[in-house]
């Protein structure tokens, strides 16, 4: 029951600031907005819970760890719409998809993943790059020839993380 109780909690603390940055300044009006299905990806890491993440889902469990469940537009595991890749419909329409104050700010994708957490045992603590350290991490992988799904490539690079 814990594992689901952190597991909701986080998804209220999320909905509300999702819910709280609903209108985009530059985008259009809250009435006009058509909210649609994100169906996340499980990332199926060995710390993960086996319960938490179908409770959350309302979906039988299936036996193996799923430690994250992932919300957005990553290059390796992006959420979909109606069986559409998100990435795909960002790329497709930028400043209908996440609005052009994001578009200028960050380009013309999402810039961002929301990951809900599922661990059954402790995890060590995480430090991130800065967007310049990830920058220039992702460029070094990248002329290394390291593929972007390799084991021993650092996921973040591209990306600093807040």
């Amino acid at each position: 029951m814990g594992d689901s109780l952190a597991v909701a909690r986080t998804l209220a603390l999320w909905q509300a600031a999702v819910s709280d940055g609903a209108s985009d300044r530059n985008g259009p009006a809250q009435e006009e907005s058509v909210m649609e299905r994100l169906t996340g990806v499980v990332q199926p890491y060995a710390w993960g819970s086996r319960t938490a993440i179908p409770e959350f889902l309302g979906v039988a469990p299936s036996g193996e760890p799923q430690a994250e469940l992932w919300f957005g537009a990553h290059l390796l595991a992006p959420s979909t719409v109606d069986g559409e890749p998100l990435d795909k419909l960002v790329a497709h329409d930028p400043v209908g998809a996440v609005g052009a104050a994001s578009v200028d700010a960050f380009g013309p994708r999402l810039p961002f993943c929301s990951s809900v957490i599922a661990a059954a045992q402790p995890l060590s603590l995480q430090a991130h790059p800065s967007r310049e350290e990830a920058e220039a991490g992702f460029e070094s992988e990248q002329a290394a020839g390291i593929p972007r799904d390799a084991p021993n490539r650092t996921p973040s690079r591209r990306l600093a993380k807040a």
